[in-house]
């Protein structure tokens, strides 16, 4: 009886953590109580005076199999140690209190969460990975160079669209669940939801109606894409193969891309084989350098790029200039070379790339600073 008043007392004083299902208020979520319980919540029935509860203890392993599929709601809550069926006057307080799962309000055996929410699910494979060898910084590596991946390829992608594809913020993703012996990962996505469902159906090879994109353009979002594959040197003892994606953002179909070392050594050739010869490439870089006297700047991309900018170009200028008000004030092309480095920019690039000794030059045709 004491440990019941003192679980009531607990439930009176929850902070929820996410919403999953919002219909008139929350009907699925999760929450934390005062002495750090984390629960999840799933409404039975909902009445004029009253509202009836499950509430179910649980971790960041079984939240990751919910929101990734991998569980129906009813095998997720079957599979727990233990339940309370609770419920909750008008006020909020606990009218009556239960251990329990309800089975008979529980929905149909095939029902998975569907969640009001958009996540992205990330599955790492390998012969030397797993579970006992991945660390929490092996975790902070892998999920900021899938981040940096999948926010590369939403830039690439943005310049083809129309303006109302804002450039996408650094913030896309929330902060992520994973669990200590698992190799999946499920992030939220908070923000640019569209943005990132078009780069999700190019690198799906499914071009969107309305999206006027050619090869090359397409070839651009999936190369940056592939930043996101498994890194070709780790350590010995953890080396994964392939990182799995999946998301619920594709209406229409079910989005999984998988992404192996094979792709990273394909976008290496790719890059590689771009600069040896004399096409027009795409780049993107931050600016580490610039020389006043050549008219040039320098920027880190796969590889340190030196940018050479023609001072008699007035359309390139006006370009560049127009997208970073600070270099409106510059009175010569000189000075905005140097004041692109003093304002360490990051700057998207476009132009005739060539090979001078060890040397990589690009020819600018366009250029503009971007977040």
């Amino acid at each position: 009886m004491r440990r019941e008043q003192e679980l009531k007392e607990q439930f009176e004083k929850q902070q929820i953590v996410d919403v999953y299902i919002h219909y008139d208020g929350p009907r699925a979520y999760s929450f934390f109580t005062p002495d750090q319980g984390f629960y999840f919540a799933f409404n039975l029935e909902q009445y004029d005076e009253k509202s009836e509860w499950l509430y179910i203890p649980t971790n960041n392993f079984r939240m990751v199999q919910l929101l990734s599929r991998a569980e129906t709601i009813t095998d997720f809550i079957l599979k727990s140690n233990a339940g309370y069926i609770v419920e909750i006057d008008q006020a909020g307080s606990i009218t009556n209190m239960q251990e329990g799962f309800a089975e008979d309000k529980l929905p149909a055996a095939s029902v998975y969460l569907k969640t009001d929410d958009d996540y992205m699910t990330f599955y790492l494979t390998g012969e030397k990975v797993s579970p006992f060898t991945m660390s929490e910084s092996d975790f902070t590596t892998t999920l900021t160079n899938l981040r940096n991946g999948t926010l590369k390829a939403m830039k690439a992608l943005q310049g083809f669209l129309p303006s109302s594809f804002q450039s996408p913020s650094s913030q896309i993703f929330g902060t992520p669940l994973y669990a200590p012996g698992s190799l999946k990962m499920v992030v939220k996505v908070e923000s640019d939801k569209d943005l990132l469902k078009a780069t999700l159906a190019v690198a799906s090879d499914q071009i969107e109606a309305g999206m006027t994109l050619d090869q090359s353009q397409v070839d651009e979002v999936k190369n940056n894409f592939y930043f996101a594959a498994p890194p070709l040197r780790s350590r010995p003892d953890f080396s994964y193969d392939t990182v799995t994606i999946t998301s619920n953002l594709m209406a229409s179909q079910a989005f999984k891309l998988e992404l192996n070392q094979d792709h990273k050594r394909k976008h290496l050739d790719y890059v590689k084989k771009g600069q040896k010869s004399d096409d027009m490439v795409i780049l993107t870089g931050k600016v580490v350098r610039a020389a006043h006297d050549k008219c040039s700047f320098t920027i880190q991309n796969t590889e340190i790029i030196e940018c050479l900018l023609d001072p008699n170009n007035t359309e390139l200028i006006n370009e560049l200039t127009a997208s970073k008000a600070e270099l409106q004030n510059c009175e010569t092309p000189e000075d905005i070379v140097t004041e692109l480095l003093d304002l360490k920019c990051n700057v998207k690039v476009a132009g005739i790339l060539s090979t001078s000794g060890s040397t990589k030059i690009l020819k600018l045709t366009s250029a503009l600073v971007v977040p």
